[in-house]
C-alpha cells in the first residue's frame, strides 16, 4: 500500500528506516501465495525509497508455498546483485504456519509441506554466504520466542535460536580450512571476537572437538580478542 504521497508523509515525520516485507523475488511463489504485488513493484519502491532519502531493509522467507530450493538461493543472488548498494540489511525468516493461518490450511489439505529445521540452516546459511559476500548484514535469521510468536507454529521450521544453528555452521566450514595447514600434535590458540564466541564453537563445544580431533591437535584453546572483527579469527 505504500506510495510515494504516503512515504512522503512519513519521511516528513522523520521516518528513516523502511523495512520491506518482500519474502520472495519469484512470480510464480507470490501468485500462488495471492500477495498482490510483483517482483517489479518491490524493485520499483526500492529504487524510489532509497532515492528519496530512506535506508532499507528486506525481509525474505525461505520455504514458502511453492518454493523450490534454487527459488531461495535465487532471491538472495538477486538482492545481492541487484540492489546490494541500495538496501542496508536482510532479515530472513524461514516460512511457519502459524494456527488460524492460510497456511495452516495448506499444511492441513497437503497442499504445503513446510521445511524442517535442517533444511532451513543448510538454505539460510547459503543465502547468508551470498547477502555477506555483496556487503549486505543480515540482521536476523528466523523468528524468536516470544513477541514474534505471539501465535501457535504449526509447522515449519520453528526454533529458538535459528541463527546460532547457521553461524556455526559456517564457522566450521572455516575452522576446518584454516586448520588444514596445521601440523598434526600441535597446540592451537584461536582467537575470537567475544560476541562470535558461542557460534565458532559451536552447539555443545561441537566445532571444537571436531577440530581438534580432525586434525589430532594436542590442545584448541579459543581465547577471546575485541580486537579480531566480527566474523573472523585469528589462529
Amino acid at each position: 500500500d505504500l506510495n510515494r504521497k504516503s512515504a512522503n508523509f512519513l519521511f516528513e515525520g522523520g521516518v528513516r528506516i523502511i523495512e520491506l516485507e518482500a519474502r520472495t523475488f519469484q512470480p510464480r511463489v507470490l501468485k500462488g501465495l495471492q500477495r498482490g504485488y510483483s517482483a517489479g513493484r518491490v524493485w520499483r519502491m526500492i529504487d524510489e525509497l532509497h532515492a528519496m532519502g530512506f535506508e532499507l531493509g528486506i525481509t525474505l522467507s525461505p520455504g514458502l508455498p511453492g518454493f523450490r530450493f534454487e527459488d531461495c538461493i535465487s532471491d538472495a543472488e538477486q538482492l545481492a546483485s541487484k540492489v546490494a548498494d541500495k538496501v542496508s540489511f536482510v532479515r530472513l525468516y524461514p516460512a511457519l504456519a502459524f494456527d488460524g493461518s492460510i497456511a495452516s490450511t495448506w499444511l492441513a489439505t497437503g497442499r504445503w509441506v513446510p521445511i524442517e529445521v535442517d533444511e532451513a540452516v543448510t538454505i539460510c546459511r547459503q543465502m547468508v554466504e551470498l547477502l555477506t559476500a555483496a556487503g549486505l548484514a543480515v540482521a536476523r535469521i528466523g523468528l524468536q520466542p516470544g513477541q514474534d510468536l505471539s501465535a501457535r507454529v504449526l509447522g515449519g521450521p520453528n526454533h529458538p535460536n535459528l541463527r546460532a544453528l547457521v553461524q556455526s555452521a559456517r564457522f566450521k566450514d572455516r575452522l576446518a580450512v584454516a586448520l588444514s595447514e596445521v601440523p598434526t600434535g600441535e597446540a592451537v590458540e584461536l582467537r575470537v571476537n567475544p560476541k562470535d564466541l558461542s557460534w565458532v564453537k559451536g552447539v555443545n563445544n561441537e566445532n571444537i572437538r571436531e577440530a581438534r580431533s580432525s586434525r589430532s591437535l594436542l590442545s584448541l584453546e579459543v581465547v577471546c580478542d575485541g580486537g579480531v572483527p566480527r566474523g573472523e579469527f585469528h589462529v
